[in-house]
């Protein structure tokens, strides 16, 4: 379960920044909220700060609560990304 999780974080987080792209002329600005299991915790949030190294009006929020909470999350409409351009 650990691991269905932790791919789903990854894989949430490449749709994310591949959402990006087209905006690259842009400055981006909005929220990322990722949610999953302890094991890709430390990833996601180096991942968030070097993101946000290069897009700093983007916020990034990562959390962690074991197994179940990224999926919980998720289902619940707790975790996603929203965002603009200035």
């Amino acid at each position: 379960m650990k691991k269905i999780i932790g791919s789903l974080l990854l894989i949430g987080f490449l749709l994310v920044q591949n959402s990006f792209v087209f905006a690259q002329d842009k400055e981006l600005s909005g929220t990322v909220i990722l949610s999953g299991a302890w094991a890709i915790y430390p990833t996601a949030v180096a991942w968030g700060e070097a993101f946000q190294k290069l897009h700093p009006k983007v916020k990034i929020d990562v959390s962690a609560g074991g197994a179940g909470k990224g999926a919980a999350d998720a289902i619940a409409g707790l975790v996603g990304y929203w965002y603009g351009f200035a």
